[in-house]
């Protein structure tokens, strides 16, 4: 009898410590997916700001081109209304 209350508080024990390690390493887990969140925010955030700060230069750099005399020709817009009104009328 003795032996089975023995190997009942050896099974109690060993249980008890394997649920406290799982926790911990959920915990750590945890954390570190946490900071990984954290890291993915910033990345994020430096990738807008520098699309934005690309879009305010070639919106520039589109500005100086469509000065130039020769770049003016090529960019101009089209003044028809629609492309379907080749040269037609409608009657």
């Amino acid at each position: 009898m003795e032996a089975l209350i023995f190997a009942e508080t050896v099974f109690y024990a060993v249980v008890s410590l394997a649920l406290i390690i799982l926790g911990a390493l959920f915990i750590v887990m945890v954390y570190e997916l946490v900071m990984i969140a954290r890291n993915l925010r910033a990345i994020s955030e430096n990738i807008s700001a520098v699309s934005k700060d690309a879009e305010e230069k070639l919106m520039e750099l589109m500005g100086k081109l469509s000065d130039s005399p020769i770049m003016s020709f090529f960019m101009k817009r089209s003044s028809r209304k629609s492309a379907g009104s080749k040269g037609r009328t409608n009657k």
